[in-house]
């Protein structure tokens, strides 16, 4: 069976990010995943600055990277495919007062959007088929 990057089940919205890691002749490039999670954390935080860092794994492959009150951002790669999920915080403020779901909803066209790739669908092994953004 195939597969491709982890998202979050409960996802409200999803970013997809690729990343050529060879170099012009072919070989492969070091990176390190820390410094990407970092350059994420910053950027986020510029563009929706009521989000704060976190730490914690999902799963064994999200990583939790950032939190506000009402929704957590997790990231995982997979390959050459990195995901950044957008996920509702269903432990506080949502049953209530849906104030989580205003929350995500109002920033979840803009996050889809921040990626470099858009998922075109899955195969029944596993495997997913991306295009690049114009």
């Amino acid at each position: 069976m195939g597969r491709s990057v982890m998202t979050h089940r409960e996802s409200e919205a999803i970013s997809y990010f690729y990343y050529d890691l060879l170099d012009e002749d072919g070989n492969e490039f070091d990176f390190d995943f820390d410094d990407e999670v970092e350059y994420f954390r910053d950027w986020l935080r510029e563009i929706w600055p009521s989000f704060y860092p976190a730490d914690g794994w999902e799963n064994n492959e999200l990583r939790l990277i950032l939190e506000n009150s009402f929704a957590r951002i997790y990231v995982s790669m997979y390959g050459d495919i990195l995901s950044l999920c957008l996920v509702k915080r269903q432990d506080i403020y949502d049953n209530e007062y849906g104030l989580a779901g205003g929350f995500v909803g109002s920033i979840a066209n803009k996050f889809e959007r921040l990626g470099t790739l858009s998922r075109l669908g899955t195969f029944s092994n596993g495997d997913s088929v991306y295009q690049l953004k114009a």
